[in-house]
């Protein structure tokens, strides 16, 4: 698992052409794809002028508090994800939602796996900003596709799923491509990782959204809400 760097991270590294270890700060990041890997490439800046650092440039941190080690993840307390509706009535709507929040959790889990924290990598308006306008922009341009006949629309992949199911029994090997559901779940994956890069970097701002937003009969069932595990 290779580490992955933010903006502002400081990195231990050789520049191009040198031997000298120097440890610099973090600039910008981009994602090259290698022999079908992907490679992270940092900005950085010595005496005014500008670097591009690969992994070979890399060294040993001389400030190890900067990295980002997934072997020292500490996992947050956990708590009953739907222990807050005990003895409250069904909504169909919400009850509808924790298998659609599950499926975008292992989702992110399994992407985070190769593409670590680079959804951030670029800071709240470069990165997580520009990552939410690229998938809207999917969004609204696959909708408009609909509309003018372009692509099949959800209902009639539906009609051929249904179709296909009922002449051969299932629908795994279905040939469809990338679909709306696409973009859909990109978006709200992107949106709710916005929601954690606030929690972590606003902490009083993020608490007041919440006091705002979240009626105290139901704040008072929330586990880390009460127990002052939330930042």
């Amino acid at each position: 698992m290779q580490i992955v760097y933010g903006v502002g991270d400081k990195i231990a590294c050789t520049l191009p052409g040198t031997e000298e270890v120097l440890e610099l700060e973090v600039k910008d990041v981009d994602v090259e794809s290698v022999n079908d890997d992907l490679e992270f490439v940092y900005t950085v800046e010595h005496l005014g002028q500008p670097y591009s650092i690969g992994k070979n440039n890399l060294k040993s941190t001389t400030n190890p508090d900067t990295l980002h080690f997934l072997k020292d993840l500490k996992p947050k307390e956990s708590y009953d994800l739907l222990g807050w509706r005990d003895g409250l009535e069904l909504r169909p709507d919400n009850s509808n939602m924790p298998e659609i929040v599950t499926l975008l959790m292992a989702i992110q889990y399994d992407k985070e796996g190769h593409y670590g924290s680079s959804w951030k990598g670029k800071g709240e308006y470069r990165g997580i900003m520009s990552n939410i306008d690229r998938k809207y922009d999917r969004l609204d341009q696959m909708t408009v596709s609909e509309l003018e006949g372009k692509v099949e629309t959800l209902k009639q992949l539906e009609n051929k799923l249904e179709m296909k199911k009922n002449n051969t029994g299932n629908t795994f090997d279905h040939g469809i491509g990338e679909s709306k559901i696409d973009a859909v779940a990109d978006l709200a994956n992107y949106s709710i990782l916005y929601l954690t890069y606030i929690q972590e970097n606003y902490p009083l701002v993020f608490r007041v959204w919440v006091d705002r937003n979240l009626p105290k009969y139901l704040a008072d069932k929330i586990g880390f809400l009460s127990s002052g595990h939330q930042k």
